[in-house]
């Protein structure tokens, strides 16, 4: 036990990620199930919608300049303009040598193949096709966001009828317990928010030296190695 809080002092990770827990916990003790779960419901419907759609809205997004653009960030952030790439080894090394998390590693290298390459229009090498590859991962990332917060905006206004119904004096010790914990999922899910956003900014030397922490961390890690958000991503990279 005594060891477990030595790591919490030296890696704080776990700590943070459980206070966000016990906060969504008491806030959905406070609020009650039936907001809560009337949030959680449109919250869902939400993620289904925008999991339906922002794969049609990123293949679209990939014919534009802002993918162009957004690829050349990377490049320029993970310093790829000199990588040499005329051999498959040259290609493992230089994405091994990557400053990414090392899932993303890992992707690089299962999809670096001749279909993918025609997905992303890879033109010059292993350098093209790791910038390629990560601005499309950035860019579904923030069309998932978007049109998350389109359905959420939609469907919002549907909360306020579970405002008038939770008032009810009947059900409002079960309320209270109940909406503590669905608190507890949210605040699981917050966390899953946060690590899949934190893939947006991979390039950035900050947040590299985040996931050294959330990789050595217990909870941190468990959560971010079971990431359903993530996974839901991940596994629609492309429409083929």
């Amino acid at each position: 036990m005594s060891d477990y809080i030595m790591g919490l002092i030296q890696n704080p990770v776990d700590l943070i990620i459980l206070l966000i827990i016990i906060y969504f916990m008491a806030h959905g003790a406070k609020k009650g199930f039936i907001i809560f779960a009337l949030r959680g419901c449109y919250k869902l419907i939400s993620i289904g919608g925008s999991y339906i759609i922002y794969p049609f809205i990123t293949t679209l997004m990939r014919t534009t300049p802002i993918f162009d653009m957004v690829s050349n960030v990377v490049k320029k952030s993970l310093n790829l303009q000199n990588v040499a790439s005329s051999t498959q080894q040259q290609q493992i090394d230089a994405i091994n040598s990557l400053s990414v998390p090392q899932p993303i590693k890992t992707m690089l290298l299962d999809n670096n193949n001749s279909v993918v390459h025609g997905l992303l229009n890879v033109q010059n090498g292993v350098a093209d096709y790791i910038s390629r590859y990560i601005a499309n991962i950035i860019l579904n990332i923030c069309v998932g966001i978007i049109v998350y917060f389109i359905f959420s905006f939609v469907l919002r206004t549907i909360m306020k009828l579970g405002r008038f119904i939770s008032k009810l004096p009947i059900i409002s010790t079960f309320n209270a317990i109940a909406g503590g914990s669905l608190g507890i999922v949210g605040g699981v899910v917050f966390v899953w928010v946060i690590f899949t956003v934190m893939n947006i900014f991979i390039t950035n030397d900050f947040f590299s030296v985040l996931n050294d922490k959330i990789a050595t961390s217990y909870l941190g890690k468990y959560l971010y190695d079971n990431n359903l958000i993530w996974n839901i991503i991940k596994n629609n990279l492309f429409m083929r």
